[in-house]
């Protein structure tokens, strides 16, 4: 039968136990294998790389991971987790740079594509064995004996198929596209790994640059010998020489204002409605004009690219065939910038001119193919300024103050500030990112291999510099050429892309996998969360307690919001969470292991008539509706953080107040209800909980389970998700019983505030709120506050108003006038305790028989804790010897029966006792007393 647990377990212990136990029985297989005709569930695994050690981010995505795949499968389906091994991209390459001492691409190249590549292809496979240590310990069920491997050339086949069906289908194209690009790097970023690299408060400049116009503005007079100047703002100066045109709002007001600089008369144009915060001196209005008035004026350039060698290109559009549009970049001689309309010009900053440069930022690419604009880019891949500029060969951010100062001593600069914002930083080196247009050049993808040359790729490595080596005959007619790789890669997060296919070898091998739901995927995970305190090493996730840790990962937050991690939290999830249930499940085991209890004994059909039972019952089949809802909409954040809830119920309202009915010596059949009613909870709550906390979940159920049921799984992970039984759900009583609940709380701190033990008796308790439901609940009432009567105050408007206003005025007063509807107050020999919608005044007046009650509760208390500190069993009758002044042997012997009762006491002796089990000299209520207590 059940095996009595002790109220403290080595969690370690357990989780090695469980895990040898899975590992015996081949329990992760047998989800597959046992199921064959059961409906597929797909994860697609996003893969690790191993070439660093794993850290509580990784498995925060892992648990996640597991924690759906679990639950699925108690659903009934059949789960398919394939692992794999991520073994291309930057941070694979940047590590080994590291131990190399390599700084850049063309040091790679020297060094050697063919060993830097062999070093990066060790690397990615250096710490598997520390990844599969960890999956295995968090309980994170993957297959990870059949991995799929992106370096793998099955894995590049498909990637190359893939490709090849894009091509065919005519859609890829090579063009441009603004991106994130980190210069150390020399590569874009995604936009979730520009996410990670955000920066507060960065420091840039702040400038604001004039662009002298070169010809007349709409409806505005010139005057000879006073420039006039559109006024623009940026915080990269390093962009300046790629200007190619100024965008305003074509609605907007803008305001030529004439002032003096130098002694010179000058004119600025800028938006009106950033005039006060842009002038700094005095200044004349000349004229305002529409933004439309401005569209078309040129102006002369800052750097005219001719004079400083760098190239000229325009966006041109050209029509096709069949009417088809297409926008390309052609070179030109022709450089004549111009003001044009834009629909993100903003007025919150700035001027309400943008400087726009189309090589830099998507939005000035965007617009630079709309308006056919001019393209000049001066920064190579490197973020070095190129060309013959005073400030070439300098990294952009470098070279912005020579910027500044050479546009200063022009007289083009009007200020400069600096200007605070957050900035992305690559993720992976901590380089600023820029906003870089390149050539998404997809050419390669024409590469095709036909059937007769297929076999050259069998002993192939598909990687460089060996595919370098590759040529293909031209298959077009009339050319007898040979085709070569390009130089440009895919990006690696291409192979993320490929994986559903890749991981299968598709079409190659696996071709139906779009037929039997393998394809596409029903779960993928991904963790984005930002957490903080997450860099811990294996070495300190070994000493965490698993279910704990997956717990805390689950309830601290949703996924992803942000979190905080700590060991501290982690401990505190265990107690207040796992080790709450542990001590359920253990006074369960040891109190059943004493009376003989099995499942078998409890009726076909049996529904309880106990009140608490009934409770307990209707509260785990709402929990049971409610936990499943929320795993099944993949919320297992709000399903533990419910669970909690019920486990806290289960612990200190349910098993506390039942605690007699498991005490008393008759197998009576309200006993027998008891026993069900708990041992049904923690089934229940360990076949809910199994996705969550795996390995707790598995002790419970062995031991409640297997032990008792030879016909059940021999796993909970085997075995069925519970489904709600709506015939037990008792609204009614449950909203009951929270008053109930509600009401102890007030009372007990209202007794807390006025200095009054719950152990002491006290003679009544007022209430008010919900009536109809104080009837029934009010034996609980009086005895979780160990009150003798409790009146009912029918209507607000009298006593208990005159109690509440009491209470607010003084709370108002404490709390320098605010009050939020609770509250505690003495008034009279009554403590008063208010929340909205309920109010208890609890009379603490305590009588001479009242205050012997109290005494003998001390008293058994007292001795229970000696039985406790001797290590008796729960059943042993003991002999209890006291030593005290008169008042300790009278009220022994008047409340003799509850005192003996309460401590399985045979005898109680008045006098000392020789070599005792246990003996404690102690206060109580100031007097000096002696107890000791010997096993009979």
């Amino acid at each position: 039968m059940f095996t009595a647990v002790p109220s403290r377990v080595s969690m370690p212990e357990l989780d090695a136990r469980i895990l040898q136990y899975w590992k015996e029985n081949d329990v992760f297989r047998r989800t597959e294998s046992e199921r064959p005709d059961a409906p597929l569930f797909m994860l697609y695994e996003g893969p690790p790389t191993a070439n660093g050690s794993p850290g509580i981010h990784h498995v925060l995505a892992r648990v996640f991971k597991d924690v759906i795949c679990r639950y699925r499968t108690m659903k009934g389906y059949r789960c398919i987790r394939k692992g794999g091994w991520d073994t291309h991209g930057l941070p694979v390459e940047l590590e080994i740079e590291k131990e190399l001492g390599l700084s850049s691409k063309r040091e790679i190249e020297e060094y050697g594509i063919e060993k830097f590549n062999a070093q990066c292809r060790e690397s990615v496979f250096r710490y598997v064995k520390e990844w599969e240590v960890m999956t295995d310990r968090i309980g994170f069920w993957v297959d990870m004996e059949d991995p799929y491997v992106t370096l793998h050339n099955d894995f590049i086949e498909t990637g190359w198929w893939i490709l090849k069906q894009l091509w065919d289908k005519d859609l890829l194209y090579e063009g441009l596209r603004g991106t994130p690009h980190c210069p150390r790097c020399e590569t874009s970023l995604s936009s979730h790994e520009v996410a990670l690299g955000y920066q507060e408060n960065t420091p840039d400049p702040s400038v604001f640059v004039k662009f002298r116009i070169s010809e007349p503005v709409n409806g505005l007079p010139q005057v000879e010998g006073v420039p006039t100047f559109f006024l623009a703002w940026t915080t990269t100066p390093w962009t300046l020489p790629g200007n190619t045109a100024l965008a305003v709002d074509a609605d907007a007001e803008y305001a030529v204002v004439e002032l003096d600089h130098d002694g010179q008369k000058q004119r600025l144009i800028l938006a009106s409605q950033l005039l006060e915060s842009n002038m700094r001196e005095e200044y004349a209005s000349v004229a305002v004009l529409k933004g439309s008035d401005l569209v078309g004026t040129g102006y002369e350039p800052l750097y005219h690219p001719t004079e400083f060698g760098a190239e000229i290109r325009r966006f041109v559009r050209e029509t096709g065939p069949g009417g088809t549009t297409s926008i390309d970049l052609v070179s030109t001689t022709d450089f004549s910038p111009k003001v044009v309309s834009g629909d993100f010009v903003s007025m919150d900053d700035g001027t309400g001119i943008v400087h726009i440069a189309p090589a830099f930022g998507d939005e000035d690419l965007g617009l630079g193919r709309e308006k056919e604009l001019a393209f000049v880019q001066p920064v190579n891949l490197q973020g070095n300024i190129t060309g013959g500029y005073a400030f070439s060969g300098k990294f952009v951010k470098q070279a912005d103050e020579e910027i500044m100062q050479d546009l200063d001593g022009r007289g083009l600069l009007h200020h400069r500030d600096i200007y605070r914002h957050t900035y992305p930083f690559c993720w992976r080196c901590d380089t600023p990112l820029l906003y870089y247009a390149k050539s998404s050049c997809l050419e390669e993808l024409k590469e095709k291999v036909s059937s007769a040359s297929q076999g050259i790729f069998d002993d192939l490595d598909l990687h460089r510099p060996f595919v370098d080596d590759v040529t293909l005959n031209c298959s077009q007619d009339g050319c007898s050429g040979q085709m070569r790789r390009i130089p440009e890669v895919m990006d690696a997060w291409f192979d993320s892309g490929a994986m559903p296919f890749a991981q299968w070898h598709y079409p190659f091998d696996n071709s139906n996998i779009g037929e039997d739901g393998r394809f596409p995927a029903d779960y993928i995970c991904e963790a984005v969360d930002q957490t903080r305190g997450w860099f811990y090493s294996l070495h300190a996730l070994a000493t965490l307690l698993k279910d704990a840790l997956r717990w805390y990962l689950f309830t601290a937050s949703h996924p992803g919001e942000p979190r905080r991690f700590s060991d501290k939290l982690v401990s505190e999830t265990l107690r207040r969470v796992l080790l709450t249930l542990w001590n359920v499940y253990s006074f369960f085991t040891n109190y059943a292991s004493i009376d003989n209890f099995h499942p078998d004994q409890v009726p076909q059909g049996w529904k309880p008539e106990n009140e608490l039972d009934r409770w307990i019952l209707s509260e785990l089949n709402v929990l049971v509706e409610q936990v499943d809802g929320y795993m099944d909409a993949y919320n297992p954040t709000d399903s533990g953080r419910r669970l909690q809830e019920f486990i806290d119920q289960l612990s200190n309202w349910y098993v506390r107040r039942s605690r007699r009915r498991f005490w008393k010596s008759e197998n009576d059949t309200d006993k027998l209800s008891a026993y069900a009613t708990l041992h049904r909870c923690l089934v229940t709550v360990s076949r809910l909980m199994a996705p969550l906390a795996p390995f707790m979940a598995e002790e419970i159920y062995q031991n409640l389970v297997c032990s008792a049921d030879s016909s059940a799984p021999d796993s909970v992970h085997l075995d069925s998700y519970p489904v709600p039984d709506p015939a037990l759900i008792d609204r009614e009583l449950m909203e009951a019983t929270r008053l109930a609940m509600q009401v102890s709380s007030m009372g007990r701190a209202a007794r807390s505030r006025a200095g009054v033990k719950v152990r002491q008796p006290l003679a009544e308790v007022k209430v008010w709120g919900q009536a109809k439901y104080l009837a029934q609940v009010q034996s609980q009432i009086l005895e979780e506050l160990n009150i003798k009567q409790l009146t009912v105050i029918e209507d607000f408007e009298g006593e208990a108003q005159g109690y509440f206003d009491q209470v607010r005025a003084a709370t108002e007063a404490r709390n320098k006038g605010e009050f939020s509807g609770h509250g505690i107050h003495q008034i009279g020999n009554y403590w008063v305790s208010v929340e909205p919608g309920c109010l208890v005044a609890i009379d603490t007046k305590v009588s001479a028989e009242l205050a012997d009650e109290g005494l003998a509760r001390e008293l058994a208390h007292r001795i229970q804790g000696l039985r406790r500190n001797a290590n008796f069993e729960l059943t042993d009758r003991i002999a209890t010897y006291y030593e005290g002044p008169e008042e300790i042997a009278r009220v022994m012997g008047s409340h003799s029966d509850y005192i003996s009762q309460e401590t399985l006491s045979d005898q109680l002796v008045a006098g000392p006792l020789e070599n005792p089990e246990g003996v404690e000299s102690q206060k109580i209520e100031g007097m000096e007393v002696t107890l000791a207590v010997k096993r009979l």
